[in-house]
């Protein structure tokens, strides 16, 4: 039965199970700092914000039997575990657990109840309405995001349609470069402009839809000089193209495909939504009228962007019932690669022809023979039609080219369905490695990363053992997943291997992941009940690396001074 889950079981071991080592290390140095203020502090989740360049909002939680985590950096944003959750996890623990002593005297979470925004929220609910007016006025003067979003919204409240134009456009500013945090700035700024649209709408639902593809059209021109590694702005074009649809219906205007075509015209980023959401609205009728001006703009020899967009298009048409055959044969017309050649496939089969499918990976191979992955996906598809024995053969080709563990599991499969024995076609591969002179000293490397790939864990633990000098260190990480459970004394072996390996390289970020590694092995001789044996270990690191000053100090400062050394 697996145990429940508390915030204390959390530690470097659980976090890099979930995040890159670098993230963790950051995350550490930011907990160590004191950089975490916790808002709210449950057994099952967590809000923080975390000082790093700027103040970034952090939430975790767990469910489903996971740690999930978001943060506002360009890397959170991006779905990582970053840094900073990486420092709210560690706060978490440790104030769950007790641990309030950090020299400057770590911060304790705010009860929720004590939330200042609250109080905030309290204190304006008891003003008069004319209390409030005078209020916002006043921070409008010395806001000038502020009194700029008042005065966009107060001209769409009274100024006739013609007019709104001008309160949209003040409110999206002029089109200029944007650096990252400009851009985290001004996506902020942006957060009014669907409540303005929406006013809008509800006063008149043509004009507005106007509105909404002005208010697109200009904000894409802005998007394209923005540097928007957060993706913040994006966000917002993106919520924009998808509220279009809604749009759309309350006006019930006539030329909508057109509409539609122009605004995927200029989406180069996918930030449209899908072609289906407008199958109700446009019909059999607006579909076929979609194509042809696709199919139009297509012949017109577009800009290399714009045909990305019409082509993708295309494709959708297709999907709502407009012409596969006139999709196909635009598409067939463009193949001069093995990837051209992949797609056409990928279409066919989207579209129930198998044949059809069939018949370009072979064409595609007879044009890019030495396309592998051209030869993987009729090795599959040849499986599906029953050829087996034609599928073995493209699955060997493959293999023997590119000695890659996907390729070899693939070659498992493909041996498997022709109802053969597996270990002469795994010796005749491990042959194949031993003699691709290319390989030189990494032919052991990889027959044990082949065997943990088809999880023949014993045999690459026995062939890592017998060729250690020949592993490489990351696969010792791979090999120390499964070591802990099948050979806890290699385990140890492998921990101190990769130890000394990252000592070795004599820098501060190895000397970081020496000690990370060491705390797993403290780990796992704890589990063990050898204790002992980490602490000779210990000693033996202190005398061999004696002159390695930095190294001697951060392990010190980890595991305590050596008495006696």
């Amino acid at each position: 039965m697996t145990s429940p889950f508390c915030a204390t079981h959390i530690d470097s071991r659980f976090l890099l199970d979930i995040t890159e080592r670098r993230y963790y290390e950051r995350g550490l140095a930011y907990a160590e700092e004191d950089r975490v203020m916790l808002h709210s502090l449950e057994p099952l989740g967590v809000s923080a914000t975390v000082n790093g360049s700027e103040d970034y909002s952090v939430q975790l939680a767990w469910r489903d039997g996971a740690l999930h985590g978001s943060c506002d950096c360009p890397l959170g944003q991006q779905q990582e575990f970053c840094k900073h959750q990486v420092a709210v996890a560690l706060t978490w623990s440790r104030q769950l657990a007790g641990d309030h002593t950090p020299a400057s005297g770590r911060r304790k979470a705010r009860p929720t109840a004590d939330n200042p925004l609250q109080a905030v929220q309290r204190w304006l609910a008891a003003q008069s309405p004319q209390a409030l007016q005078a209020l916002v006025l006043e921070l409008a003067e010395h806001d000038r995001g502020l009194r700029q979003r008042l005065l966009s919204q107060a001209q769409l409240s009274s100024a006739p349609p013609q007019e709104w134009r001008k309160a949209v456009s003040a409110l999206l500013g002029r089109r200029r470069f944007m650096d990252y945090r400009d851009s985290v700035a001004y996506a902020k700024h942006l957060a009014t402009l669907p409540a303005l649209l929406e006013q809008a709408r509800q006063r008149n639902p043509v004009a507005a839809l106007d509105l909404h593809e002005y208010a697109f059209k200009r904000l894409v021109a802005i998007y394209e000089d923005c540097d928007d590694s957060a993706g913040h702005v994006g966000d917002r074009l993106r919520a924009l193209a998808h509220s279009h649809p809604e749009f759309a219906r309350s006006a019930n205007v006539s030329n909508l495909p057109k509409r539609v075509f122009d605004l995927r015209m200029l989406d180069q980023w996918s930030l449209s939504p899908k072609l289906e959401v407008y199958l109700a609205l446009l019909g059999n009728a607006g579909i076929a009228a979609l194509e042809h001006a696709t199919l139009q703009a297509l012949h017109d020899d577009a800009s290399p962007g714009r045909r990305l967009s019409a082509e993708a298009l295309l494709e959708e048409t297709a999907r709502c019932g407009g012409s596969v055959e006139a999709m196909l044969q635009w598409f067939a017309r463009q193949c001069s690669s093995g990837w051209d050649y992949l797609e056409m496939a990928r279409r066919c089969r989207e579209h129930g022809r198998e044949r059809e499918q069939t018949n370009w990976l072979e064409r595609g191979i007879r044009a890019c023979p030495d396309d592998d992955r051209l030869k993987a996906t009729l090795a599959a598809t040849y499986t599906r039609d029953g050829m087996t024995e034609e599928a073995l053969q493209l699955c060997w080709e493959v293999f023997t080219r590119t000695l890659s563990e996907k390729a070899y599991l693939a070659l498992r499969e493909a041996v498997h369905a022709t109802h053969a024995a597996w270990q002469p076609w795994r010796e005749r591969a491990m042959a194949a490695v031993t003699a691709k002179h290319s390989l030189k000293g990494y032919a052991q490397d990889l027959q044990v990363r082949l065997l943990l790939a088809e999880g023949e864990h014993s045999a690459a633990l026995q062939a890592s053992a017998a060729h250690q000098a020949d592993i490489a260190m990351p696969t010792w990480e791979r090999l120390l997943q499964v070591a802990e459970s099948h050979d806890a004394h290699f385990a140890v072996h492998i921990h101190k291997l990769l130890i000394e390996s990252k000592v070795a390289r004599t820098n501060s970020q190895g000397y970081s992941d020496a000690l990370i590694w060491l705390r797993s092995l403290q780990r796992l001789c704890d589990m063990q009940t050898t204790q002992r044996e980490f602490d000779e270990y210990l000693v033996h690191l202190r005398q061999h690396y004696r002159a390695k000053r930095t190294f001697i100090e951060m392990l010190s400062k980890g595991f305590g001074s050596a008495s006696g050394a």
